[in-house]
């Protein structure tokens, strides 16, 4: 049984405001910050919910659950701080509905069919680069080219295609994405 949601109205109202602002198609940007335990999932929980609560209710619609939302989390780990993309990392299997123990060519084969439906003729410039952020097997020919890149263009590309999906996405809906306990990040998930 969950308590009762107490206090944070201008946190809460914050957060309502920006909403409404990405429904006029204008999008927004909200960071919530504080010490451990003092309830920053908890408002992003409150703020999730469907229609019937007190939250929602004050929103006009598509409330913050309604299908013309799509809401990627991702969770940095304080053991994780040294795997670059961990962040990212989980807002893909996240997004394509897999665990870190579903068999790699299953992520593959679902990252290649979410990619195309969704990018469309970019697919090319976008799965492999995050088939190589997941730690994928890659084909031949993808893997050969991503080899004979150098760090940096290889950073650089994954963004790219990074950005490219999140647009994408974006267009398709309105985007809300959550990344949690981002003081655990590791630096390639904050720069991207």
């Amino acid at each position: 049984h969950e308590t009762q949601f107490v206090g944070r109205g201008e946190e809460r109202d914050s957060l309502k405001q920006r909403w409404m602002s990405v429904q006029s198609g204008h999008g927004q940007v909200g960071m919530i910050c504080g010490e451990a335990g003092i309830g920053k999932s908890r408002l992003v929980a409150e703020i999730r919910k469907p229609a019937s609560s007190e939250v929602s209710a004050d929103l006009k619609s598509p409330n913050l659950t309604s299908p013309n939302l799509k809401w990627l989390e991702g969770r940095c780990l304080s053991y994780a701080t040294n795997v670059a993309y961990h962040l990212w990392q989980d807002l893909l299997r996240g997004w394509l509905d897999v665990t870190p123990d579903t068999p790699s060519l299953a992520v593959r084969d679902a990252l290649r069919e979410r990619v195309q439906a969704l990018c469309g003729d970019s697919a090319d410039q976008v799965c492999p680069y995050l088939g190589r952020m997941l730690a994928l097997p890659l084909e031949g020919e993808i893997e050969e080219k991503l080899r004979g890149l150098d760090g940096e263009s290889q950073q650089f590309i994954t963004f790219r295609a990074a950005e490219t999906l999140l647009a994408r996405a974006a267009e398709q809906r309105a985007l809300v994405v959550v990344c949690e306990d981002l003081h655990w990040a590791d630096v390639t998930s904050l720069a991207l």
